[in-house]
């Protein structure tokens, strides 16, 4: 015990004469240090706990015990800290985090669910840290710090069950696989994004649905569990947003016949539905295109939020949306969008203020708004073309026929696509010539010839390009 108390006693006399001052300092000020590197003390060491589950813990978790809590004579332990590195990841440009534990190594369970967040994601997989452990003795108002060494620290977080995809399954699926609606998600890991969502139009009153995991869906689509199917709290619950659950899921009802978008956030076990009264496309009609309602001229709102994105020619002579093929007179309850987006039988023409052209357009509905992208140029390009993929062979709009066209192209094998204003913010490929989109679509495969090409963009899904043959 002296010998411990030694240790310490050497360790307050270097912090006392390494602070001291030739200065002089007000009697007024307190004294203050920069903190001293820690030191060892023999027999007082950190040791290893298993593995933790956060999921299966309470407020505080275990990181590690001492060999012993016993203070040297004339000092007490206060209390302790723990600077966590991650073990299984690349560490430059990481520091490490620091959190505050108890005497007996335990720390808040919600800090290390954050410190592992921060380094490894959401995801419920067990990793490790390496554990540097400092404790604090205190003697007469002046504390050291006591290095209790390096340990390995293993722990999973706190987070649900998410499967890569959701199904809607329902009486208006027909409760089976082949009528089942896959949810819509984003390209990230489902931990990092975990809210899907599905777009469903019932013809019927009183519809009931549940939701089935990709796991299910593979296997048995009605599995119960912790991997299984989904559903409401309680039966033939009609409520627009609520809780998920595995255990007992009952059915969901849509009360009334229409569209919906269902939003579900999987790392909260949520839903919402939204009945939508947006249609899903909108008609442009103006003086470009002779006030006809085509099938070109139509821009696309596969949301149902009133959101829509097409191309095509536009003039400052005016033009209209309308929500159906026609104007509003020819259908029931039919819609038309006129100067200030007025749905007035009487409202004037928009009117834009840019030069006539050719326009990526975007229609808010909600916001009652449009933007206009100009397109000046498309190009083709890509390794079956002379440039390759570093330069395009400019094609040419012609009003007439609503189409970009390009002569005399020579192609060797290989693949093309075709970009607007000579970069990649807008460019059109895929695997369906009748169905190109703007989303990342794959390089276009072509046979070596010589070709008129025509491409005729209109929304994501109804681009067209055809290769003639000269």
């Amino acid at each position: 015990m002296k010998k411990i108390s030694l240790y310490i006693t050497l360790a307050i006399v270097s912090l006392v004469f390494g602070a001291c001052s030739d200065g002089y300092e007000p009697w007024g000020n307190p004294q203050a240090y920069e903190e001293e590197s820690p030191i060892t003390i023999p027999g007082l060491k950190a040791l290893e706990v298993p593995a933790q589950d956060l999921a299966t813990v309470g407020t505080d978790v275990p990181v590690f015990t001492l060999s012993s809590k016993e203070a040297p004579e004339g000092f007490e332990l206060k209390n302790a800290r723990v600077e966590l590195l991650p073990n299984d990841i690349n560490l430059d440009g990481v520091t490490p985090t620091i959190i505050e534990t108890s005497l007996d190594g335990k720390a808040a369970t919600a800090a290390i669910q954050e410190a592992f967040i921060k380094y490894y994601g959401k995801r419920p997989v067990a990793h490790r840290f390496n554990a540097h452990v400092v404790v604090n003795a205190v003697k007469d108002g002046q504390a050291i710090l006591i290095d209790a060494g390096n340990i390995m620290y293993t722990v999973t977080p706190n987070s649900p069950f998410i499967d890569e995809a959701y199904y809607l399954i329902g009486d208006m699926t027909g409760w089976n696989k082949e009528g089942a609606i896959k949810f819509i998600h984003s390209n990230k890991d489902v931990y990092e994004d975990p809210v899907f969502s599905v777009f469903v139009t019932t013809t019927a009153a009183n519809q009931t649905w549940k939701i089935t995991t990709e796991t299910n869906y593979k296997g048995e689509l009605l599995a119960t569990g912790k991997t299984g199917v989904l559903g409401t709290t309680k039966e033939g619950d009609t409520s627009m947003e609520g809780k998920l659950t595995t255990e007992g899921a009952g059915a969901g009802k849509l009360a009334e016949a229409g569209k919906y978008r269902i939003t579900i956030n999987m790392m909260t076990y949520t839903y919402k539905v939204e009945k939508l009264n947006f249609t899903e496309y909108l008609w442009m009609a103006g003086n470009a295109n002779g006030w006809t309602h085509n099938d070109i001229n139509v821009l696309h709102g596969p949301a149902f939020d009133g959101k829509y994105t097409g191309y095509m020619y536009l003039d400052n002579k005016g033009f209209k949306f309308s929500e159906q093929k026609g104007w509003a007179s020819s259908v029931p309850n039919g819609k038309d969008y006129g100067e200030n987006f007025s749905t007035d039988g009487g409202a004037g023409n928009i009117m834009m203020t840019e030069a006539d052209g050719f326009y990526k357009v975007e229609v808010d509905l909600g916001a009652l708004s449009y933007k206009l992208t100009p397109i000046k140029t498309i190009g083709i390009i890509g390794d079956a073309t002379v440039n390759g993929w570093n330069g395009d062979i400019a094609m040419t709009y012609d009003n007439a026929t609503r189409a970009w066209t390009a002569q005399h192209v020579v192609l060797k094998a290989g693949s093309i696509k075709f970009r607007a204003n000579a970069a990649w913010d807008i460019s059109w490929g895929g695997t369906d010539l009748n169905k190109l989109t703007t989303q990342n679509g794959a390089n276009i495969n072509v046979t070596a010839g010589t070709y008129t090409v025509k491409l005729t963009p209109s929304y994501d899904g109804n681009t067209k390009v055809e290769l003639i043959a000269e």
